[in-house]
């Protein structure tokens, strides 16, 4: 796993990987972000997917969605491990949140995604992506983010397994939740 540090210029996510390929030699892969967008609930219809940042707020207000680029993942790989690492650029106050990773289960895009819609002519089953045709209901992983300037990582190696298993890729989700008015 690459070591950042607080002054290194980074993307939003960076989701490592650790496959055996077929001669048996370990190889860590980094799997670029193919897309990304964050979408909200005080915004419903309109599309975060050409910003910069993107943003996570409790008690389902917004969340982000990432979405991975698999080639440089050897074919035929076996997925010893893999971690989604997020860095927290600020938080709106000093409270705490947990965030987890879901992963999706249907296309959206990154130019068309909103609260309502999945892409521009297909609305999400539930709004949010919080329907069960829209994502997994139980968190993949959680940590709680509690300070800014810094990495967090989740271990998303069940959803890579069953991409590398040939599982449609549509990406995760990270949701947050918490009783607090935060905003990372």
């Amino acid at each position: 796993t690459p070591t950042r540090t607080a002054t290194s210029p980074a993307p939003t996510a960076t989701p490592t990987r650790t496959a055996t390929v077929p001669s048996g030699q370990p190889q860590e892969v980094v799997l670029p972000v193919q897309k990304d967008a964050y979408i909200s609930l005080w915004y419903p219809t309109s599309n975060f997917g050409a910003n910069s940042l993107l943003g996570i707020r409790p008690q389902d207000v917004s969340a982000a969605l990432f979405q991975f680029d698999l080639s440089a993942l050897p074919s035929g790989a076996q997925v010893v491990s893999a971690t989604l690492q997020l860095w927290a650029q600020r938080q709106s106050n000093v409270h705490a949140l947990t965030a987890s990773t879901y992963q999706v289960l249907r296309p959206w895009e990154e130019g068309g995604v909103t609260w309502t819609q999945a892409t521009a002519s297909t609305a999400w089953q539930g709004a949010g992506c919080n329907g069960t045709g829209d994502r997994t209901q139980t968190a993949t992983a959680s940590q709680t983010l509690d300070a800014s300037s810094r990495w967090y990582a989740f271990d998303v190696t069940p959803m890579v397994q069953a991409w590398a298993q040939g599982q449609a890729n549509y990406g995760l989700i990270v949701k947050a939740s918490g009783r607090v008015s935060v905003q990372y």
